[in-house]
């Protein structure tokens, strides 16, 4: 057991390394090939369709495979080879539109198809009494690798900037993400599988989730959180662009401005939990929801960096606690042997919202430009968006207040949930 839970934490850190090198800067990749504004904000949005939409076939894979180690280690191994194309294109100098689509839609397809089976999978490897101290520790350092990454990541390619090199340097924070997911992938083959798949991962009952759904979670809960998220990724996407292209900042600013909406989102959590402890997880849900609505127009106040640097913070804060407010209504509301089920049909919902919001977004910077007016039209869009999310905050339903063990449940996870892209409002 102490091999895996050692292994288990090697494989965090190679992993937050490629997201923090490789994944964060795939945005920045496609405006340095001279990809446009609009193709630079879908290529973080567009593919994860493809990535939700794959996940569904995990619970037949795995039984297929009998094995949730096999599953995750092949995704893990496609997101690997996902980089060789890409150290391609920064060598060539140029890539395809399309090809650019289809890589990142692999990339994140495997990623997004491995969660369900890895959740099932460190379940039953790491003990229940340790759980909690465990997830934590190794989320730690997945937090500290991630910050480590992306800040020097936008070191390296500042320098490059200024020396001509910018894509040399994409080339080698490609290489070495590939090589770093490669190295995570050795760690998976050997940890072991202490239960085969029975019913971890049973398959997809559309009918009894429906159920689920009216049950627990119902219908205005799950407009409020799609519409929601489509409101934000009418914006979200195209700030890397808006950053880089339009503001012209460093990279070194850049990675500054984003840090720091990582580390926000991560220092709230256990705040967010006693918080949620104390008054009640809808109470959480819809103070953080509404802090989110005015943050787009904030964008509009200034340009200059310490002031996005605040408007970061305040995003990481709100967003970090909104989603552990989702993690406790799941856990409360979702059987945990349908919890993984549901949870992937949750993200398809999350994944046509969000390409859904980021279409509209890239319509609006299509008809005004990619201009300084052309986002300032998409930023305002995306907060009067947002604005009209509160008449549906009548209509939530009430959730009782958690309960200790759910609340360190969901701030684990949540904080896992952290180390994906950082919160951009």
């Amino acid at each position: 057991m102490a091999r895996n839970l050692s292994l288990s934490i090697w494989d965090v850190a190679f992993y937050s390394i490629m997201v923090g090198v490789g994944e964060q800067y795939l945005s920045a990749f496609s405006l340095a090939l001279g990809c446009s504004d609009t193709v630079a904000g879908w290529i973080v949005t567009i593919p994860l369709l493809a990535g939700a939409a794959l996940q569904l076939m995990t619970p037949w894979a795995v039984q297929r495979l009998g094995s949730h180690r096999q599953w995750v280690v092949g995704c893990s191994m496609v997101q690997a080879f996902s980089f060789v194309p890409l150290t391609i294109a920064a060598v060539v100098g140029e890539i395809p539109v399309w090809l650019l689509f289809t890589i990142a839609s692999f990339y994140w397809g495997a990623g997004l198809a491995a969660g369900p089976a890895w959740n099932a999978w460190i379940t039953n490897i790491v003990p229940a009494d340790i759980r909690s101290t465990y997830l934590a520790k190794r989320t730690r350092v997945g937090q500290i690798m991630l910050l480590v990454a992306f800040l020097g990541g936008g070191e390296l390619l500042q320098y490059g900037k200024a020396s001509g090199l910018e894509l040399r340097v994409f080339l080698a924070l490609f290489a070495f993400a590939g090589l770093c997911r490669f190295c995570s992938v050795l760690c998976l083959l050997a940890k072991s599988e202490k239960n085969r798949p029975e019913r971890a991962l049973k398959g997809i009952d559309l009918a009894e989730l429906r159920g689920m759904w009216k049950r627990g979670c119902s219908g205005p809960l799950l407009a409020y959180l799609w519409i929601m998220y489509a409101t934000a990724q009418i914006a979200g996407p195209f700030f890397t662009p808006y950053m880089l292209k339009d503001m012209a900042i460093s990279y070194r600013e850049y990675t500054l401005v984003l840090g720091m909406s990582i580390f926000a989102k991560v220092l709230v959590l256990p705040f967010a939990a006693r918080f949620a402890n104390k008054y009640g997880v809808r109470t959480l849900l819809i103070v953080s929801g509404i802090v989110m609505i005015p943050l787009p127009a904030m964008w509009l106040i200034s340009r200059e960096v310490s002031v996005l640097l605040v408007v970061q913070t305040f995003a990481g804060l709100s967003w970090g606690a909104f989603e552990l407010a989702i993690m406790l209504i799941f856990i409360e509301t979702i059987p945990v042997e349908r919890r993984t089920n549901v949870l992937t049909l949750y993200n398809l919902g999350y994944a046509l919202a969000s390409v859904f919001g980021s279409l509209v977004g890239g319509w609006l910077l299509a008809t005004w430009g990619s201009n300084t007016t052309g986002y300032f039209v998409v930023f305002a869009i995306s907060g009067v968006g947002r604005l009209c999310t509160l008449p549906l905050v009548t209509l939530l339903p009430g959730w009782r207040r958690a309960k200790e063990d759910e609340v360190t449940l969901a701030t684990n996870t949540a904080v896992e949930a952290a180390l994906g892209p950082p919160a951009v409002d």
